[in-house]
């Protein structure tokens, strides 16, 4: 794993973050869940091309998913949940 697992869970993490606050974000939070997602898909395409293929690509995608989870679950959110309104 490596430096690859530590920046694709760093990676997932940032997404996470992204994905969880972008209407608190306002117009920034569309745009950057959306530079996000490009260099998702161009990490993507590059562990797929690259010599080990198909083994790397899967470690990175759990890797991935697996941060995304934990950082949803401990990400603070934004707003007050406990208002009326």
């Amino acid at each position: 794993m490596g430096a690859s697992g530590a920046l694709m869970g760093i990676f997932g993490a940032l997404g996470a973050f992204y994905i969880a606050n972008r209407r608190v974000l306002g117009g920034y939070g569309s745009s950057a869940v959306l530079t996000w997602a490009f260099w998702l898909v161009l990490i993507l395409a590059f562990n797929l091309s690259s010599s080990a293929g198909g083994t790397l690509l899967a470690l990175d995608l759990a890797l991935l998913l697996i941060t995304m989870m934990i950082s949803f679950l401990l990400l603070p959110r934004s707003g007050n949940r406990n208002s009326p309104f």
